[in-house]
């Protein structure tokens, strides 16, 4: 997570703007996906962080594209606490027109990102009253140009300008004195990194799959826990073919929960984890993780062993999750719910039948054959096999596809 000082023409802070960052790369977001990256900033600033403590008090500039907006992601903060920008390239249509107007309503302010002749004022005339703040890039207009813009928003607005990218003194001198309420740049502050230790299981998605991995996981406290969190409460509301923006999210979350049941709830609560936990740069090992628990769990299911299958899952998950989440495997198991013996396969302390199934599963990626002197039973020939893998991956596909709607529409391994 990163953060960004806005300060005012007193020379006040006023603001922070927060950014996708990672801990090496102090001047870009982890992610390219611009959807996912925003996602992640504001998921991290209510559950990580908290918003307030993020800006000490102060209102946090985030970020949301159109899709973002269309679903109501930014009803997760309150009004109070964050300043919604938008893109001044982002098309506004009916859709755009009447969302604004509901956030404004709710007592949101607003503020116009990457403003500019070229696209701004033909995009943003019907709603320009709308907004409340206006950036303007200092770097990219000399001083006449600059003027020209601010009179062309005043013709439709009276929202405060940010004169934004203000990285020197020239920067300054071009944007002093045309109407600038706020200043935001190196000159003013550059972005800071912040990282926040987290234990895993007491976040709400790891506190869900922790209610979950219980041999009896209880309904109720899965609502209460999904109800209680603004971000989980929002990935079950997109599941509603018909959401209701008035409804009582605890009532339309029973009804996704009945609809779902507790077997697929389960899986969604893996997904979850390792969607909401995932600190690389792509889908790349959670999928693989969440394939692999899938294979392990129809191998399971159709060996002759003592093994539960329900804990294949686990088990796959459990293999990579240390590289997903950068934590050591030990601590980890501490912080999750998991099978005594899934335990002692994974940190490799005993010889135990999910050891077996577990190295039989990462042979099989490798070779896409099955391995040779294992000590696993299943009697079933290499086609079988095969088709088993196969259902594997279609399921992996689907579930980042369909379960979660934080994860990409169209995901490809």
């Amino acid at each position: 997570m990163g953060r960004q000082p806005i300060y005012n023409k007193q020379y006040v802070l006023s603001a922070q703007e927060l950014l996708d960052r990672d801990n090496v790369n102090k001047d870009r977001s982890q992610f390219l996906d611009e959807d996912r990256s925003l996602r992640h900033v504001f998921s991290e600033a209510i559950h990580s962080f908290g918003i307030q403590a993020l800006t000490d008090g102060l209102p946090a500039h985030v970020s949301f594209t159109r899709d973002l907006i269309l679903t109501n992601l930014p009803y997760m903060a309150k009004p109070d606490e964050i300043v919604v920008e938008l893109a001044g390239n982002m098309l506004v249509d009916k859709q755009i027109e009447e969302k604004l107007n509901e956030l404004k309503m709710a007592g949101y302010r607003l503020c116009l990102a990457g403003y500019n002749a070229r696209n701004g004022i033909l995009r943003f005339n019907r709603v320009m009253q709308l907004f409340d703040m206006v950036r303007l890039n200092a770097r990219v207009m000399n001083r006449l140009q600059m003027r020209e813009l601010v009179k062309k928003i005043r013709q439709n607005s009276r929202a405060a300008l940010i004169a934004e990218q203000v990285d020197t003194e020239a920067d300054f001198d071009r944007a002093n004195g045309i109407d600038f309420s706020y200043y935001q740049g190196l000159l003013f502050g550059m972005p800071v990194c912040l990282r926040e230790e987290r234990d895993v299981g007491q976040l709400p998605y790891g506190q869900l799959f922790n209610e979950l991995a219980k041999p009896n996981g209880n309904f109720e406290s899965c609502v209460k826990l999904i109800e209680n969190d603004p971000v989980l409460t929002h990935m079950f509301l997109q599941q509603s073919p018909k959401p209701g923006k008035n409804q009582d999210p605890g009532v339309e979350i029973r009804r996704i929960l009945m609809t779902m049941g507790m077997e697929r709830l389960r899986r969604w609560s893996c997904l979850t984890l390792l969607k909401r936990a995932n600190l690389t740069n792509s889908y790349e090992l959670p999928s693989r993780a969440y394939l692999r628990g899938c294979f392990i769990e129809r191998l399971m299911e159709k060996a002759d062993t003592r093994a539960d299958a329900e804990q294949g899952l686990y088990l796959g998950i459990f293999s990579l999750l240390d590289k997903i989440t950068d934590t050591p495997l030990e601590s980890l198991l501490s912080q999750l719910r998991s099978d005594r013996e899934v335990r002692a396969a994974l940190l490799g302390s005993a010889e135990n039948e999910y050891a077996a199934f577990l190295q039989y599963a990462i042979e099989y990626e490798k070779t896409r054959q099955a391995p040779q002197n294992s000590k696993i039973r299943l009697g079933l020939n290499e086609r079988q096999i095969a088709s088993l893998y196969g259902d594997s991956e279609r399921e992996t596909e689907n579930a980042f596809a369909f379960l979660n709607p934080f994860m990409p529409p169209s995901f490809k391994r």
